[in-house]
């Protein structure tokens, strides 16, 4: 799982040198698609950059990674559920060494 996280992070904002920091937790989310009803689990994780400037390779052209602070990403996020994480993250990163914490916001 913690693979498949940084995999598709990786693909997604074109960052090569993503390490996963820690695990966040999870949320079950239920929604109807293509006539179906939708029920997943969803994993969260803290990710930083290892290594300070970023290695960019290609993303997905949907995806423009944008770097904001903590309080940027809260003003910026329109659902609470996504704050919520935002939130999650931060206090994590609080209780991190401080080396894991050299590159995250």
């Amino acid at each position: 799982m913690q693979a498949a996280a940084l995999r598709e992070a990786r693909e997604e904002s074109g960052y090569a040198n993503l390490v996963l920091s820690a695990g966040l937790g999870t949320q079950v989310v239920e929604f109807d698609s293509g006539g179906r009803h939708v029920v997943r689990t969803e994993h969260y994780f803290l990710m930083a950059l290892s290594g300070g400037m970023p290695a960019f390779v290609a993303g997905e052209e949907q995806f423009e990674p944008v770097w904001l602070t903590w309080d940027e990403a809260l003003a910026a996020l329109t659902f609470e559920t996504e704050r919520e994480w935002v939130r999650r993250a931060r206090e994590s990163v609080a209780h991190l060494p401080l080396p894991a914490r050299e590159n995250l916001p």
